[in-house]
């Protein structure tokens, strides 16, 4: 009777521990991820307001600092790895356009695209950062 009552005081220990150990972690890994690798996560979506005013390249010396802007028309050409030349009805501007704002988009000279972007400028420098690249149908 003494080894039954030992025997059934372990099988239950047993369970007990599984069943702590199974709340705390789940299914989940327990290797921790470093911050370094955030940037490996896919990019989430965000609110795109449909109704935000169009800008036009001929307005760009009115462009303030941080200003958020939305551009239509053309990305013409590629000058270098991040820079491609803009042109609307109005003109054409330099713009930057890192690889994370293409978010996958393929354009052509002759697809009509929407750049959601932000002005950086100072007193030496004017840039236009664009964030995001949204093919027009």
């Amino acid at each position: 009777m003494k080894k039954l009552s030992i025997l059934t005081a372990l099988v239950l220990a047993t369970a007990a521990v599984n069943a702590h150990a199974q709340e705390t972690f789940g299914d989940v890994p327990t290797t921790k991820t470093h911050k370094s690798a955030k940037h490996h996560q896919k990019h989430q979506g965000g609110f795109v307001d449909p109704k935000a005013p169009i800008n036009k390249v001929s307005e760009s010396s009115q462009w303030q600092d941080d200003q958020r802007i939305v551009l239509v028309g053309h990305i013409v050409k590629q000058v270098n790895k991040e820079d491609y030349i803009f042109r609307d009805d109005s003109g054409e501007l330099q713009v930057e356009i890192e690889r994370k704002a293409w978010k996958g988009t393929q354009v052509t000279p002759e697809d009509k695209v929407k750049l959601f972007a932000k002005v950086d400028k100072s007193d030496k420098k004017f840039e236009v950062e664009v964030k995001r690249v949204v093919k027009e149908k």
